[in-house]
């Protein structure tokens, strides 16, 4: 497993929420086993196998309409 960090420009609550809406729909396709999303850090830590590249889950987590990027 690999952890990687995202910028996520989140201002409240239903911001998460879509971020986390995003990762549950496409959990199993980008192999993620776990994630942790931080409002008051606007940081998302997503742990996915290594053979998901981390800017492939950059492109879904932008479907968002979130500001995103690598950390």
């Amino acid at each position: 497993m690999v952890a990687t960090a995202y910028n996520v420009k989140m201002t409240c609550e239903g911001c998460s929420n879509a971020i986390n809406r995003i990762i549950l729909k496409n959990k199993d396709n980008l192999a993620i086993s776990d994630y942790n999303i931080s409002l008051e850090n606007q940081e998302v830590v997503i742990d996915h196998d290594e053979k998901v590249n981390g800017e492939d889950i950059l492109i879904v987590l932008k479907k968002s309409g979130k500001e995103v990027s690598l950390k």
